[in-house]
């Protein structure tokens, strides 16, 4: 993960393995971490039995499985299960388990794909962009049948990307497929000013006449 985590629990033998970030953790506190970085990957799915026989089992907390197991079959929401993880490691300071409370109760009642959109456009705002790319292609590639103004909004904050990384063939095309599903001024104007920035001004002229743009505009 790129950080020496100091382990006060104990650490488990066999891992807890997290499908949706392929990841494998070892202990509470390498668990809390990961739900700081996180907070928009965290599903109704981390509410499981799995999760809390893993702390009971191999990191030897019957309590906090006790509770953890309690809160889930009492259906409480998501942020209030994770807070109760949280908690009962103390490896994050109350400011941070708040805020990562508050991601997540934001985003609980929102689609997979919007979850994952909301988490790629975090990277993108944090300059990351090649793996806002990868997020951005993930979710376009996964759902054919994602809705258009949702898939509209992916296409335009990925062309971002690329422009930014000065790609901007690629910006102006991921432009124009929003600009086909949303109908969005922005996603037009991105559109037209990165295929300006190519070299070759072809494709600009191009643009102009299929979208019937006076050249005054």
């Amino acid at each position: 993960m790129g950080e020496l985590i100091y382990c006060k629990h104990p650490i488990a033998a066999n891992p807890l393995y997290l499908e949706g970030a392929s990841h494998n953790i070892y202990s509470l506190e390498e668990l809390s971490y990961y739900l700081r970085e996180n907070p928009y990957l965290v599903t109704s799915d981390f509410m499981s039995d799995e999760l809390c026989d893993w702390i009971k089992d191999e990191l030897l907390d019957e309590q906090l499985s006790s509770q953890l197991r309690k809160a889930k079959n009492e259906e409480l929401p998501l942020h209030l299960f994770v807070s109760k993880v949280l908690l009962g490691c103390g490896y994050l300071t109350k400011s941070e388990i708040k805020e990562i409370i508050g991601v997540i109760e934001k985003v609980e009642s929102l689609s997979d794909d919007e979850r994952k959109k909301v988490h790629a456009d975090q990277l993108l705002k944090a300059e990351r962009l090649i793996d806002a790319i990868y997020e951005y292609d993930s979710i376009l590639s996964e759902n054919e049948e994602i809705p258009d103004q949702l898939a509209a909004d992916i296409c335009h904050n990925e062309g971002t990307a690329y422009a930014w990384l000065f790609f901007y063939e690629e910006a102006s095309m991921l432009y124009e497929r929003a600009f086909t599903l949303g109908k969005r001024i922005e996603s037009l104007r991105g559109m037209l000013l990165s295929a300006a920035m190519m070299e070759d001004d072809g494709r600009f002229m191009l643009l102009l006449e299929k979208y019937r743009i006076p050249e005054d505009k």
